[in-house]
């Protein structure tokens, strides 16, 4: 997509996300990238997929973008691990964002509402 229509669809949904990839040369750093976009470790998020596993994590902001020195300082520190402890200097960082229809669930509410659940069911 445009860098626009990136822009527009953070400010929708509030969410933006980067994720580092680092290897030990360009071909096995292209082999990730795909393996993670189409491939073997490709996750479906849509209605009913995972968001988790399989090297679908990023590191995330909610305020739409405002503040992202949090997430950029992540991926600093993950290229910073690639490099110096695995000797994989080839890096590259990502940006994505979700669709605003995506559901976004709060870990408290998971076990809220499954406490309540089970526990006024018995």
């Amino acid at each position: 997509m445009s860098k626009a229509d990136f822009i527009k669809a953070v400010r929708n949904d509030t969410f933006i996300g980067q994720r580092t990839y680092t290897a030990p040369n360009k071909e096995k750093l292209d082999e990730y990238i795909e393996m993670l976009r189409n491939g073997e470790f490709y996750v479906d998020c849509r209605t009913g997929g995972r968001a988790h596993g399989k090297g679908m994590y990023v590191a995330a902001d909610y305020t739409k973008g405002k503040d992202l020195r949090r997430v950029v300082a992540e991926m600093e520190h993950y290229q910073e691990i690639g490099r110096y402890l695995r000797d994989e200097n080839y890096t590259m960082t990502e940006t994505l964002t979700l669709e605003p229809s995506a559901k976004i669930i709060d870990e408290a509410n998971i076990r809220s509402e499954f406490i309540y659940k089970y526990t006024n069911n018995t």
